[in-house]
């Protein structure tokens, strides 16, 4: 039961980084078009290469178990935004948004125990 369990959050790990992963490369590839969509959606088209980094950092740090919790967090954070962009300007469906959002926050949540947090030993350690 436990293989099954690791593999469904390694299916859905991979996927989310797969999906976040390409969109935020799509954003450096189409400046262009991904500005004007900011701009419809009401942000700031120079908030486009900060979303982009932030969305590919988010990606690969979902890829290492210690760090895929803050990866999580990082998506979770940028997936909701763009559902208030989507629902705010009426432009576009936000569905696509909130499943990758609660995606990242099941995996955030699922992923919490081994989340690497500096000096994380010493405390469990002294802990009886």
């Amino acid at each position: 039961m436990e293989k099954v369990k690791n593999g469904t959050i390694w299916f859905f790990t991979v996927a989310l980084a797969a999906g976040i992963g390409y969109s935020g490369i799509a954003k450096f590839l189409d400046p262009d078009g991904w500005g004007r969509r900011f701009e419809i959606f009401g942000v700031s088209s120079d908030l486009l290469f900060i979303t982009a980094v932030f969305e590919v950092l988010g990606a690969l740090l979902l890829l290492y178990p210690l760090t895929a919790s803050y990866g999580g967090f990082i998506i979770l954070v940028i997936m909701s935004v763009a559902v208030w962009a989507h629902l705010t300007s009426g432009v576009g469906d936000p569905s696509t948004a909130a499943i990758y959002g609660l995606v990242a926050a099941v995996l955030v949540w699922v992923r919490r125990v081994r989340a690497w947090r500096p000096g994380a030993a010493e405390e469990s350690a002294a802990d009886p």
